[in-house]
Formats: structure tokens, sequence, C-alpha cells
């Protein structure tokens, strides 16, 4: 199995860190703020992305696309 180098590693959670850190800045104004992965995008949302079983768009803030995201649960 192929691995990552150090660099890529340090990088990997340099960009992970910066992502918690702006949750963690836009909680203080929206406590549930979430991400979301779908689609092959980043979705910041205000909310949890569903209710009662449906979708709920309309609670995306910004969207970024990830072409290489596969989301879905384990």
């Amino acid at each position: 199995m192929a691995k990552l180098t150090k660099r890529e590693i340090a990088r990997f959670h340099r960009h992970v860190d910066g992502l918690n850190k702006l949750i963690e800045q836009v909680r203080k104004r929206m406590p549930q703020a979430c991400y979301y992965i779908a689609d092959g995008r980043l979705e910041l949302m205000s909310a949890s992305s569903h209710a009662n079983g449906e979708p709920q768009p309309d609670r995306i803030l910004e969207g970024a696309s990830m072409p290489y995201a596969d989301g879905g649960g384990w």
C-alpha cells in the first residue's frame, strides 16, 4: 500500500487545523454550524444537513468543489 510522505501528512494536518479553526470561529455566531461532504463538494452548513431525514440545502452558507471527496458513511 502506498504511503504519504511526512511533508504530505504535515500539509494535510495543517489544512484540517485551518478548517477546525474556521468552524470554531463560525460557531461563536452559529453554534450548530458544521461541515458536510457529499457529491464532490464540501459545504459549510449553518446546522445539520438533514432534518427528519430530509436534506436541508437552505442551510448551506458556502460550498466548494472537492472533486476527489467521497461522501457517505462507513
